[in-house]
Parts: C-alpha cells; structure tokens; sequence
C-alpha cells in the first residue's frame, strides 16, 4: 500500500501516524482501509479518542473527502469517538478541512489542528 499506519495506544486515547502518497482512484478504498483499521484498534483496546498526525499528499478531490467521510458507519466508525487530526502540512490542513466540516455536520467529534500538542490538549479535554 502505498501508505503506512503506525500507532500507540497510550492510556486515555489512540495515536495514529499516518504517511504516504494517495493513488488516484484509491483514495476512498485506502481511506476506508486505514479508517476500518483504527477503528478496530480503538474496539479492541476499549478506546474513544484518536490522535491522527497525517502527511499524506497527493490528490484529494471534494468528492473523494464526501465519499470517505460518508463511509465512515461502514467503517465501525462510532460517534463516540473523539477524533484530533494534526496536518503535518498547510496544504494538507486546508484539503481536510472539508472533511471536518462534513464529520461535524453528520454528528461526529473530529477536529483539525496544526501542532500536536494543542491537538494532544483539545483531545484530553
């Protein structure tokens, strides 16, 4: 795959790494793949809140972000989960804001930052 997924479990929440470039007409099945996989690790671990700190590039379309976000009850994605993602990147940042907005309106906890430790903070909160 041409990402990789590395994590902690730490007491009170999940820390996820996430690196690699998308491959164009896989974005969505490599989403729901990565998405599948944390969310089983948060089940198996008994844990809600996730800590993502992505750098991921390459293409990111508008509906790409709708679809994967649209997938996330297929996923096991629960909306009790509390999810930090930190963008390693301004691009990155600004692509997956689409995506906060649209998790946020179908009634899950996710929220964007910059810098892990302000993330880390909201997270804890």
């Amino acid at each position: 795959m041409p990402y990789s997924l590395k994590y902690n479990i730490n007491k009170d929440f999940l820390e996820v790494y996430i690196k690699g470039q998308r491959v164009p007409g896989k974005v969505v099945e490599e989403g729901v793949s990565r998405w599948s996989e944390i969310a089983k690790l948060c089940e198996k671990e008994r844990l809600n809140r996730i800590l993502a700190i992505m750098n991921i590039s390459g293409k990111f379309r508008v509906d790409d972000a709708f679809r994967l976000v649209e997938s996330a009850d297929i996923v096991g994605w629960r909306k009790d989960f509390k999810l930090g993602v930190v963008a390693v990147t301004h691009e990155l940042y600004m692509e997956l804001m689409f995506s906060e907005t649209t998790m946020v309106n179908l009634g899950y906890e996710m929220k964007l930052f910059d810098n892990k430790r302000t993330a880390k903070k909201w997270l804890l909160s």
